[in-house]
């Protein structure tokens, strides 16, 4: 490439661009866990452990791109234990991944809530393409609430509910409350197109999709002139009917000191100050769950992070339905001492 920009000069022509490098990153999808572990397993500096070589010749689609997962269980002293590709996945790229996760990868092991060393598994993502492109986003702090939870932007009314009984999932008989964001585009023919997003989570699909197919049905009542509207409502199912729920009030944001959560009393032997947990805020909870999301560098640091993070006080978010919901907050704990 030297000698060919150096001709280029000579000659009087434009140097061409150099030609961007393949990418190949390795992510790390999902520990197993959840959060029944205060640490789960960890990838350590996983960027390191691929490079352009490890591009395939093979197995790509036809834009040069491709990915595979596997499965990798990490045993109590932070050694991979097996390695499984997903099935069904491209043969030519399947076999690429154990192989950097065996000769490459660096590990920590997971611990239990009481701190002990335990063996936990990882979803990992190998992700090739033909050039370069930002990694995702590392997780920002917020605490964890949709914020079209927190107050109404409601630019229609909805004048004709659904017929519930017809849509309610089979074999469906209990209560349960979905917030849903339902929004209306126009369309060339003077119509609207409907659009749901349900904002409660974990989502459960057989009751968010059969309310989502309600709300297509429903009446509703626009501002003239407008092509979007939008309205977000609280869905009472109870029993294979339901009734609409509209906003009681502005939400109110998690209370909780995070100053004091960061600054941790007594730093243990090997502790540095890199690490970052994880809070999840139970809506009828009265103590944080902590989760080590990048370790300090010490087991005992890790712990002593958690228990003093766990040890203070909070009050849940309430939405702007008045209900209590769970809430979440990402901290870099600093050892004080």
């Amino acid at each position: 490439m030297l000698t060919e920009m150096m001709l280029a000069l000579a000659w009087g022509q434009a140097v061409p661009a150099p030609k961007p490098l393949p990418a190949v990153y390795l992510f790390a999808d999902a520990a197993g866990a959840g959060t029944d572990l205060l640490r789960p397993a960890l990838g350590q500096d996983m960027w390191h452990w691929t490079t352009p070589a490890d591009y395939p010749a093979s197995g790509l689609d036809k834009d040069g791109k491709g990915e595979v997962r596997a499965t990798v269980r990490i045993d109590a002293s932070g050694a991979v234990a097996d390695c499984r590709p997903e099935a069904g996945q491209p043969e030519a790229l399947a076999g690429l991944i154990c192989p950097i996760v065996r000769q490459r990868g660096k590990f920590i092991h997971a611990l239990d809530r009481a701190g002990r060393p335990v063996s936990d598994q990882l979803s990992l993502r190998l992700i090739f393409a033909p050039r370069e492109f930002p990694p995702a986003p590392y997780p920002g702090d917020s605490d964890g609430v949709n914020a079209e939870l927190m107050r109404s932007t409601a630019n229609m009314r909805i004048t004709r509910e659904p017929d519930w009984p017809r849509f309610a999932p089979a074999g469906f008989t209990g209560k349960a409350d979905l917030a849903v964001s339902v929004m209306l585009y126009g369309a060339r023919d003077g119509r609207f197109q409907t659009v749901c997003r349900v904002l409660d989570r974990p989502v459960d699909k057989a009751l968010s999709d059969a309310t989502c197919q309600a709300l297509a049905t429903a009446g509703y009542q626009t501002r003239p002139g407008e092509s979007f509207n939008r309205a977000t409502v609280l869905v009472r199912w109870n029993k294979g009917k339901a009734k609409l729920g509209l906003p009681e009030r502005i939400g109110t944001p998690l209370v909780f000191d995070r100053k004091a959560a960061q600054a941790v009393p007594v730093r243990p032997e090997g502790a540095t100050n890199k690490g970052a947990i994880l809070l999840r805020f139970p809506a009828g909870g009265k103590r944080p769950v902590c989760q080590i999301t990048r370790t300090t560098g010490s087991d005992d640091g890790d712990l002593a992070a958690c228990r003093h993070a766990e040890s203070l006080p909070y009050t849940a978010p309430v939405d702007m339905f008045g209900r209590k919901v769970d809430g979440e907050l990402r901290l870099s704990p600093v050892f004080t001492q």
